[in-house]
This record gives C-alpha cells, sequence and structure tokens, in this order.
C-alpha cells in the first residue's frame, strides 16, 4: 500500500490570506483555533488545489512512498501538477 501524506503548505494570496506557512508532522495533525485565523482557509486551499481548481497562490509540497513533489496552485502551473495528480490517483488515492 502506498504512503500518500501531506508535508507541508504555504499560501501565499488566497481569500484574504497571505504568507500562511504550515509544516505537518507525522501521523495525525489536528488544527485548531479561535474563528478567523484561517483554519477553513487552509483546508480549501488543499482541497482546491486537488481538484484543480486555481483561484490561488501558493503550494502543497507531498510525498508518494517518499517521493517528494510541491502541487502548485498557480494557474499557469496546472500542466506540471498533472503528473502528480495522474500519480497519486493511479495509487487509488482519491483527490476529492
Amino acid at each position: 500500500m502506498a504512503k500518500f501524506k501531506i508535508i507541508e503548505t504555504q499560501i501565499d494570496n488566497y481569500n484574504e490570506t497571505n504568507n500562511q506557512f504550515n509544516k505537518f508532522d507525522e501521523g495525525l495533525n489536528i488544527i485548531c483555533g479561535p474563528n478567523e485565523i484561517g483554519k477553513s482557509t487552509l483546508m480549501n486551499f488543499i482541497k482546491n488545489i486537488f481538484i484543480r481548481k486555481n483561484d490561488a497562490k501558493g503550494y502543497v509540497k507531498c510525498s508518494v512512498d517518499n517521493q517528494e513533489f510541491s502541487l502548485r496552485a498557480e494557474k499557469s502551473k496546472i500542466k506540471e501538477n498533472e503528473k502528480y495528480l495522474n500519480m497519486i490517483n493511479a495509487y487509488g488515492f482519491k483527490t476529492i
């Protein structure tokens, strides 16, 4: 079974969120905090990259079986992302 994980995210411009960097640890990561600090924005940013919606700037750094890659949010990077999204799908992971 392939191992997929999100390593880190960088949101440069998305829903009034700028310069938000998140690094994730091994295992379960819990995102909590007061209202309006960006929890939902982070989740929507990640989801939008995987469903190829490109209304943001930034990246999600991932790995599949220890092969690391970054999925960029910018419209100009969609073609580069395709090979990695296809690889994730080939392993049977769902992107939504």
